[in-house]
């Protein structure tokens, strides 16, 4: 499982896991998480616009897409993304209050990532 995974799971948020180290939030329909996913939506997008079917070239325009890190404004950027939230039916006020699961880190499970 990945850190990410484990962290999400920390902050009391159930996973269903998926292929080759992925997960999704369960309590999340599809489109909610897409909504947050820019970056999957512009390599989709450029998939179709060029007629990519292989895994080479969608490697490349997985690449292609990789974006240098901009400064931006914190609260700006939380006012955007609550309103996205909120267009989409999620509310930011729902916070777990059950772990999923826990898990101790120990030299052993350290070792394994």
């Amino acid at each position: 499982m990945t850190e990410l995974a484990r962290s999400v799971q920390q902050l009391d948020y159930q996973i269903t896991r998926g292929t080759k180290g992925s997960f999704e939030l369960i309590g999340y329909t599809r489109e909610q998480i897409e909504t947050f996913s820019e970056r999957s939506q512009d390599i989709e997008a450029l998939k179709v616009e060029r007629g990519v079917t292989n895994a080479r070239a969608a490697r490349e325009i997985i690449i292609e897409t990789r974006r240098v890190k901009r400064q931006h404004d914190p609260n700006a950027l939380k006012v955007e993304r609550e309103a996205v939230a909120a267009r989409h039916g999620i509310d930011l006020n729902n916070q777990p209050t059950t772990p999923a699961c826990s898990f101790t880190i120990t030299p052993d499970t350290k070792a394994d990532r």
